[in-house]
């Protein structure tokens, strides 16, 4: 937010709590790796419906940096 009184530089979790869900955060960390070094373009079937994911969830953040 520009004008919004939340900080600068904090991840917009819509569900968890950094602090009460600190170990599911890192071992989700941990598998994301894992998946993203074995198929980094995401194009096994089962990783379509990340990179799906992904791309709807970013694809507006990717433009105002490319603009």
């Amino acid at each position: 937010e520009f004008f919004g009184t939340r900080q600068s530089g904090l991840p917009e979790f819509k569900v968890a709590d950094v602090i009460r869900d600190a170990n599911i955060l890192e071992a989700t960390k941990l598998e994301a790796e894992i998946v993203v070094n074995r198929d980094p373009d995401l194009v096994q079937n089962q990783h379509k419906l990340i990179k799906v994911l992904v791309e709807k969830e970013w694809s507006s953040k990717r433009k105002l940096i490319q603009s």
